[in-house]
């Protein structure tokens, strides 16, 4: 239900569904927090959540660009994708955002 409404606001222009994607970004945290909730409600409550902190996590999640951009160089890339960053960054990476989620949490109550 999240990768549809994010589909259908990327169908305005690429903007409105990156901003989205962001409103939407603690969702599954929720669902596991409160799993009685249905999907309409958690995605409710995490775009309340973000309301003004949409920002942070875009900063947050360009700290972990270079290594994404490292993993498209050709053959090189490739090796360190699966030496490097499906092993060692990916879960710093969920981790992370797993943090945020537990201090917005903190801070909105």
């Amino acid at each position: 239900l999240q990768i549809l409404y994010i589909f259908l606001w990327s169908l305005l222009l690429w903007i409105p569904g990156i901003i989205k994607s962001y409103s939407y970004a603690m969702t599954e945290y929720i669902l596991l927090d409160n799993p009685e909730l249905t999907a309409n409600e958690a995605i409710t409550k995490s775009r309340e959540m973000m309301n003004g902190y949409k920002w942070k996590l875009f900063v947050l999640d360009l700290s972990f660009i270079l290594w994404r951009l490292l993993c498209m160089i050709p053959v090189v890339g490739q090796v360190l994708n699966v030496l490097f960053l499906t092993p060692y960054v990916d879960p710093y990476y969920t981790a992370t955002r797993a943090q945020f989620y537990e201090e917005l949490k903190a801070i909105k109550g």
